[in-house]
This record gives C-alpha cells, sequence and structure tokens, in this order.
C-alpha cells in the first residue's frame, strides 16, 4: 500500500489495523466515506494519522483538517495527538513541519494555520468555535479576520466531526455546505468553478446511532467494522472487553446511593472508580461524601470532573487524573495508590479517554450511556471484569417525555444479553446488538432539536463582515446548536482587574472599547456558566462587598461597552435586564475585587477577591500561554518596542493622572514573541522597517509561489496562469495607498526618501488617519492609485480585474461591503471618494454572488497569506539572536 504501513507506525509509534488500512485505501483513492462508525476504544482519532499519511503521498485530499469536538473538556487529546503526529513526521523527514492550532482551552488559536494556505494543517475546536468561524461569526474574533478564518475554514478542508450523534444541528450545517448546492460559485462561471478545492466531512460515532437497513447493514454507506477486523487480537480485546451491568432502583437521595455503591466497589474490587451523574450539584456532593478522612483518604484521590469552571484552573485537572491513574501517567509522575474516584458530569464522557476499572452511574439517555461504558476497561484483556452500577433514578420535576426516554433506555439495557455473574454484558460487542431494534433505540436517545436551514441571503448577510449591524444578520447559534428551549442559557465570565484607579472607576467608554479591543479576552480566563448560578453568585458577592455604590464591577463586552454598578448588581430588577438582553457571544468581565471565584476555578459565594486574573496574579509562564500581558509602566516606550525576555508591547494606555503631569504612568499592551495570538491583521508596524517598493516586490513573488502551490481539483495541477497573474497583480498593488505622505507621517515612517510599508512606530500618531469623522484606509487608497496606474491590472479580463481590485480593496477585511470613503489626497473630493466605496461594494456584491462567500474569502485569504508572511518573514529576520537559539 505504497508505504503506509510504514509511515503511519513512523507517525504513531504502532502498526496499522485492517480497519485503518481499508480507509488509507479510500482516502488514497479521494473517497471520503459518509461517516464513520467504530466502537469506542479503536482510535477513531487515528483518521488524522490516516488522512497525513494520504497526503504525504501526494493524495488530493483537503489541504486542512479540521477536527471538531463537541465537549469542551479538560484534556484536548486531539491536540495531543496531532502534536504527536508533526514531531513524528518531522523526525522521521516525512514532512518539514505541520501546523497545529486549537480554538479552545490552553492551547490557544496561534494561527499557524493560516500561514500557508497550501500547506497541511490540523485545527481542533469545538462546535461554537469552529461554526461561528465558518459561518463568518466568529466568536472573539475580530471583523476584519473573519473573512480571513471563514475562507479557509470553507474551501479546501476536511471537517472530522467527532460523536456527531451530539450536535446533529451542526452535521446538518456541516453537510449542507460540503453539498455546496445554492452556495457556491455560479453557473456562470462555466468549468472554472471547479477551481475552488472542495468542503468534505467525515462525521465519527461510536455510538451506533445511524440508520441501518432491514437486514442490520448500515443503509447510508457509512464505514464500519468488517469481519477481517474482529480477526485482529487488538480489536477482539476491545470489542469483548468486560463489563457487567447492573441496574438497581433509587434508595433516597441519589447522591448517597451513588456514593454508596462507589464506595462499595472500593471495598471489594478497589481500582480506579468512575461515578457519572448529571447534575453538577450531585457531583459536587458525591465527591464530598467520597472523601473519607477517618479512613485516610486524601482530597487528592478523588477528582471532581465538571465542565462550568474557569479554563485556566480546567486545565490543571490533567495532572489530577494522570495521578489518580484514570489517564496515562507521565515518567516522571507516580500514581496514587488506589482506590482512587473520578466524579464526572457530562464533561467526562466525551473527548477524552478516560480509562476506570469500574464505574457507578445514574440512568441517562441511550447515547449518553453508550460513552460512559466507554470509559470502563477500554483495553479489556483476559482476567479483566468491570462491575457496572446503575441507579434508576427519577429527577425532581421529570417531565413525561423524559421519563417515557429513562424506561426504554433501562429496557434498551435489560435487552442486552445476561452474561454467566447475572449481570448485563455490556461490552463494545454486545452493545452494537442495541442497534438491532432502531425503534427502541430511537425512543430511549435525546430527540434531536429543530434547527434553521441554512439559505443564501442569510450566508450573505454574515459574510458582510464590514458592516458593524446589518437587520438580517442574526446570531448563528441555532444554525450550530439548533433551537434549544434554554430555561438557563450559558454566559461566559472572565475576571479582570480595574487598572485606572484605585477607586475603581472606569474611563470614557470610547477608552475602554479600544482597552478591550487591545486585550481581548484570552481562552485560559473563560468561565461559561449557567446565567441563574453567575447571578446568584455575582449578586451574593456584590452584598458582602463595599466597594461604593457606583462603581462598575461587571463590563458586557459586546459592539460597545456597557456595565453594570454594584449597586444595580444588588437590584433584581436592572440585574436580570442587564443580562438577559445579550448574545450568546457577550463576554462579561467581572471587577477581580468582587471575588467569586475559588482556586478551583469554580463559582462560590465565599470566594472573596481580588481573583488572581491575567492582569494581576498570573504568572509569567502562564501568560506566555495566553500570548498576552499587561503591566504598568512608568517608561511610556512607543508601540513595537520590544520588551524583555520575548515580550513585545503593542500598544499603551496613558494613566497619568492630570492633576500630576510629572509621575507618568503607562498601562503597557504586550503579546508573546509576535505570535500575535489573538489578535488579527497584519500590523504596519513591526520589529524593523521596509520600504514600500521592496514589500510589494516580495509579496507579488509570494503571490505567485503560494499560487503555484495550490493542490487544486482534478483537472488542474495549479493555478491557471491567468489567475495567477490576477493574484501577482494585487500582491503588487495592495499597499499603493501608503504612499500617502499623510500616512507615512502617522506610522511614524522615516522622514525623506521613499515611502515605507513597515515602520517600528516610533514618533507614530495614529490619530493624524482620521478625517471627517472617519479613519483612512491605505486598501482605499490603493485603489485610487490602480485608476491611475492602470498598467498594473494590464492584461487581466474584466472578470479577474474586477477580482483583483476587490482582493487589493478587502486584504484586511473591509470593503465587504463597506470601506471609509476618506483619503488624504485633496484631488479629487469627498463626492468621488463616495462614488468609489459604493463601487467597491457593489464590486464585492457582485464576486460574492459569483464565487459564493466561501469562494470569495479564499480568494481574499489567498493574498492575505501572501501578505502576512512577507511581514513575519521580516520580523524573524529582526527577532533577536537569543530568541532564535
Amino acid at each position: 500500500m505504497d508505504g503506509f504501513a510504514q509511515n503511519f507506525k513512523a507517525l504513531t509509534g504502532h502498526s496499522p489495523l485492517p480497519w485503518q488500512c481499508r480507509l488509507y485505501s479510500r482516502f488514497r483513492q479521494g473517497d471520503v466515506p459518509p461517516a464513520l462508525d467504530l466502537p469506542t476504544g479503536l482510535g477513531k482519532t487515528s483518521v488524522m494519522a490516516i488522512w497525513l499519511a494520504a497526503k504525504i503521498a501526494g493524495t488530493r485530499l483537503p489541504t486542512r483538517l479540521v477536527y471538531v469536538v463537541d465537549r469542551r473538556v479538560v484534556v484536548d487529546q486531539a491536540t495531543e495527538e496531532a502534536e504527536m503526529l508533526r514531531r513524528n513526521a518531522m523526525a522521521h523527514g516525512l514532512l518539514p513541519d505541520l501546523p497545529i492550532s486549537t480554538l479552545r482551552g490552553q492551547h490557544l488559536d496561534n494561527r499557524r494555520w493560516m500561514e500557508d494556505p497550501t500547506a497541511p494543517a490540523i485545527i481542533v475546536g469545538t462546535v461554537d468555535m469552529i461554526g461561528s468561524r465558518l459561518l463568518f461569526q466568529g466568536y472573539g474574533v475580530s471583523a476584519g479576520m473573519r473573512p480571513f478564518q471563514a475562507g479557509l475554514l470553507g474551501v479546501d478542508t476536511l471537517v472530522v466531526l467527532d460523536e456527531a450523534h451530539l450536535c446533529p444541528p451542526f452535521q446538518a450545517l456541516l453537510e449542507r455546505i460540503a453539498a455546496r448546492k445554492g452556495l457556491g460559485p455560479a453557473e456562470s462561471l462555466g468549468p472554472d468553478a471547479g477551481l475552488l478545492p472542495p468542503f468534505r466531512l467525515l462525521p465519527l460515532s461510536a455510538t451506533g446511532l445511524l440508520p441501518l437497513s432491514a437486514t442490520g447493514k448500515n443503509a447510508d454507506g457509512a464505514f464500519t467494522l468488517e469481519e477481517e477486523d474482529e480477526k485482529d487480537s487488538f480489536v477482539r480485546d476491545r470489542l469483548t472487553a468486560g463489563k457487567s451491568l447492573t441496574i438497581a432502583p433509587s434508595d433516597g437521595k441519589l447522591e448517597d446511593g451513588l456514593a454508596r455503591e462507589a464506595l462499595a466497589l472500593a471495598d471489594s474490587a478497589g481500582g480506579r472508580i468512575a461515578v457519572f451523574c448529571t447534575s453538577r450539584e450531585v457531583a459536587r456532593k458525591v465527591a464530598d461524601r467520597l472523601v473519607d478522612r477517618k479512613a485516610g483518604r486524601p482530597r487528592e484521590a478523588v477528582v471532581l470532573l465538571a465542565g462550568a469552571r474557569r479554563v485556566h484552573e480546567r486545565e490543571r485537572a490533567r495532572d489530577e487524573l494522570q495521578a489518580t491513574g484514570f489517564l496515562p501517567a507521565r515518567k516522571d509522575q507516580s500514581a496514587l495508590s488506589p482506590p482512587t474516584f473520578l466524579v464526572a458530569t457530562a464533561a467526562g464522557e466525551v473527548g477524552i479517554d478516560l480509562d476506570a476499572d469500574h464505574a457507578v452511574m445514574d440512568l441517562v439517555a441511550a447515547e449518553r450511556m453508550i460513552q460512559r461504558l466507554g470509559r470502563v476497561n477500554r483495553a479489556g484483556g483476559q482476567g479483566r471484569l468491570a462491575q457496572v452500577r446503575v441507579i434508576d433514578a427519577a429527577p425532581e420535576k421529570e417531565s413525561a417525555e423524559a421519563q417515557a426516554r429513562r424506561q426504554a433506555c433501562r429496557q434498551l439495557l435489560e435487552s442486552l444479553p445476561i452474561r454467566s455473574d447475572g449481570g448485563f454484558d455490556a461490552s463494545p460487542g454486545a452493545l452494537l446488538t442495541l442497534r438491532k431494534d432502531r425503534k427502541l433505540l430511537d425512543r430511549a436517545s435525546t430527540p434531536a432539536p429543530l434547527y434553521p436551514a441554512l439559505d443564501r441571503p442569510t450566508l450573505d448577510a454574515w459574510a458582510m463582515t464590514s458592516l458593524k449591524t446589518h437587520p438580517g444578520r442574526p446570531d448563528v447559534a441555532p444554525w450550530l446548536r439548533g433551537w434549544v428551549e434554554e430555561d438557563d442559557p450559558e454566559i461566559t465570565l472572565i475576571w479582570r482587574r480595574w487598572p485606572w484607579d484605585e477607586q475603581h472607576r472606569l474611563p470614557d467608554p470610547k477608552v475602554l472599547q479600544d482597552y478591550f479591543e487591545a486585550t481581548s479576552p484570552r481562552l485560559l480566563e473563560r468561565l461559561e456558566v449557567p446565567r441563574s448560578l453567575a447571578q446568584k453568585v455575582l449578586t451574593e458577592r456584590a452584598r458582602r462587598v463595599d466597594l461604593g455604590e457606583q462603581v462598575p464591577v461587571v463590563l458586557a463586552l459586546g459592539d460597545r461597552v456597557e456595565w453594570l454598578t454594584l449597586g444595580d448588581l444588588r437590584d433584581k430588577r436592572q440585574r436580570d435586564r442587564f443580562f438577559e438582553r445579550r448574545s450568546a457571544d457577550t463576554v462579561f468581565v467581572v471587577c477581580h475585587h468582587l471575588g467569586g471565584l475559588d482556586e478551583h476555578g469554580l463559582l462560590s459565594d465565599d470566594a472573596a477577591g481580588p481573583v488572581p486574573c491575567l492582569d494581576d496574579g498570573w504568572d509569567d509562564e502562564v501568560l506566555k500561554n495566553a500570548g498576552l500581558r499587561i503591566v504598568f509602566d512608568e517608561a511610556g516606550e512607543a508601540s513595537g518596542s520590544e520588551g524583555k525576555g520575548g515580550w513585545r508591547q503593542v500598544d499603551r494606555i496613558d494613566l497619568t493622572d492630570p492633576q500630576r503631569p510629572d509621575a507618568e504612568r503607562y498601562l503597557s499592551i504586550q503579546v508573546w514573541r509576535d505570535t500575535d495570538r489573538e489578535t488579527g491583521g497584519d500590523p504596519a508596524v513591526r520589529r524593523r522597517e521596509q520600504l514600500l517598493t521592496e514589500h510589494l516586490r516580495e509579496a507579488e513573488e509570494e503571490a505567485g509561489g503560494l499560487a503555484k502551490r495550490l493542490h487544486l481539483p482534478a483537472p488542474y495541477r495549479d493555478l491557471p496562469a491567468p489567475y495567477r497573474a490576477m493574484l501577482m497583480a494585487a500582491a503588487k498593488a495592495h499597499d499603493l495607498g501608503k504612499q500617502r505622505p499623510h500616512w507615512q507621517r502617522a506610522m511614524g515612517a522615516p522622514r525623506g526618501g521613499e515611502p515605507y510599508a513597515k515602520t517600528t512606530g516610533k514618533g507614530a500618531t495614529p490619530a493624524l488617519l482620521r478625517i471627517n469623522g472617519e479613519t483612512y484606509r491605505h486598501e482605499f487608497g490603493s485603489l485610487l492609485d490602480l485608476e491611475r496606474a492602470p498598467e498594473v491590472l494590464a492584461g487581466l479580463d474584466a472578470g479577474l480585474k474586477d477580482l483583483a481590485l476587490h482582493l487589493v480593496a478587502a486584504h484586511h477585511g473591509y470593503a465587504r461591503p463597506w470601506i471609509a470613503p476618506v483619503d488624504p489626497d485633496w484631488e479629487m473630493s469627498l463626492a468621488s471618494h463616495r462614488e468609489r466605496a459604493a463601487a467597491a461594494a457593489l464590486r464585492f456584491a457582485r464576486l460574492q454572488a459569483t464565487w459564493g462567500p466561501w469562494g470569495l474569502a479564499w480568494w481574499e485569504a489567498l493574498l492575505r497569506a501572501a501578505d502576512q508572511r512577507v511581514s513575519r518573514r521580516l520580523d524573524q529576520d529582526a527577532q533577536p539572536a537569543e530568541e532564535t537559539a
């Protein structure tokens, strides 16, 4: 198989299984199955290795693989798998590099996947993070960066949707995008529509919740195990992994029953015992009951794994899980002596390869029961038998529908084969038999929520990213999650220090907006909790602190920053109004003096302030992971100056007291090693200057190189010559508008001589770019200059000239459709500027109708990537020796 077995072993450290060889054969033919349905424990994440091996062999599969995991869990094992592939691929000389980016958790989006659109890359993220970016509405992404990311995600990408049964609306959305009907290029493009590399989808599932034919075979062509697979000893051990399941009614409070069964297993069988429960509150109580100080059981022997923890603290749970044996320990870390306990909510059911010896759980929907059972005795093997205790307890206020589902699930489990010890056989092989009674399986499973179909007008509205508001631009959440009736929706909180003065007062709204745009919330800071719980805890904290009635203590970040004072937080009407009228992607910033977050990252009434946070209390290593730090600076050095140890200042805020002008005080905003991790764009301020002519020449060459390296669908090999010429012409002209003396002065360019494209920012005065209430965009100036220099686009036909003009106007995310109609070149009137801005808007609409939203954004991404690669190379050339050592 053209060296697949050898390459797979080099990438993963082990030989491929028969099913992995079959999937590789299909990939080599460019055939992506409609779904992959395999039992838990058989290595579904190896899809990444199989895709990478196929790419190494030269297969025309999508360049980017996006691995979507629905749960925001503690350990991002998909990222660890990808990072292992990169290390091994480079060590064996299979690839020079493999960019890995993660849109969640500690692994912040380093945006390396955006650096080279022609190079294989792996992106790992959640439904919300990937879905919002795909629909041009990226959560936490600036408006200017949204089309860049959407263009790369919507074209030449294979989306692997793990545990697809958990998110039917998102799967339906991805299927709609992959079909491209009505969303892709117009028929008027003819054969050129085939230039766009495809968007592909591969759903994964371990539950068997895929349609079946009457014979029990999968009716939709999903890739499943075959007879030859079951002959393999590795597969056989996992399919027959012993699990003896018993079901008992609840006797008293659920938390008491779960704890009692867990302790009984500890006494009779020992080992690692997992306790799964639906409610966070029940989980907390069970964990408290399992800590038995009289028996000498340390608190460290009990791990609570719940989703409602701040990401910073949640990331630390890796060590807890390794120490208790539920995850493989590092070589330098010894596990605690058993018995150990893991108490988990839904956060432990999906996306994390936990392995317990025995388990106790409440009875929930079928798909969740199958996931939980997959976290017990995963490897199997002779002599290993897991005891699984299920408590059938009716929750308070259980609806008739939920009761019927619970009863159907019990009936489903009781249809499993009976073991010799009297328990039900819950091995993966036995669970496969459940799909034969499809009606019962459906009744026992959670029904998919209703969701809206994706239509072209809505997609077009989302793609108009340079408009701050649009009446036809709804929140994307229903397309990702469906219309879920949430009496208590989740909200996102972060904690920050109020830096402006000791009275915790805030500056005017414009300064505040600029500050949070420069210091946008990092994923490590985020805590996602039910809104009612957040309001309850913050209200109780408001009653216990005395910061002043009029002091703002909670901010809401949106199109503008709004705040809630301490007095209003104590007032139910004002409090409810403030929290309830926000969109789903709003981030609430809590003053760290208010408190409310304990050392475990959990909300707590008793947790006093100040809360350790990004700008007060986190050490430098954590800040490097965040890619941002905010420090007080009395020197007032210019933006772009080098900080110590790899930090670079990108902005500063003057905090000098007007009454004490001699005591200068600044807030310095710094990014780590110029990664610009969660900031966007290609700023004109770099580590060293670059002449405009040099930058345009290098950008043109880079665009030509990207055009030659693109992996296009058959019959194309690379970008046809006319399109390559168009892309290079756009690169040659994209920054012409920086020639304006006004722009040169504003950016602090050296006086005299040729104009600069990049400066160090020393002496910069960006306020000079404000004209008639708007900010001059050099892209707009470039459009006007192209009118005076038509030879730059000479030789392009009308359609390609139109596309080149749009790429020039949109290479920082503007002109979709709006761009400010101002130019310091006074040879043209304001009216003529407005006409040209209107022409740019109409050009955007025309081209989007021609290429489709993702197709046009992909073209933009090619130019933006070329531009940014040149700028990044400029910084690398200027990088201090100690940073490159």
